[in-house]
């Protein structure tokens, strides 16, 4: 089986109840820990929608 050159995406959505400011540490300890090139990442801003569900 070959490997396919596809790769995972992960969303990310700064300040779903943790702050902009983890997510960001934690997208730099993916990558660290992963490889540069291993996830894709698309990032979602939610903005004031988000206190509709506090």
């Amino acid at each position: 089986m070959s490997k396919s050159s596809h790769k995972p995406v992960i969303a990310v959505i700064p300040g779903d109840g943790i702050g902009p400011e983890v997510v960001a540490q934690a997208v730099k300890v993916l990558i660290a820990a992963a490889g540069e090139d291993t996830f894709e990442f698309s990032q979602y801003e939610l903005g004031p929608a988000l206190a509709r569900y506090r």
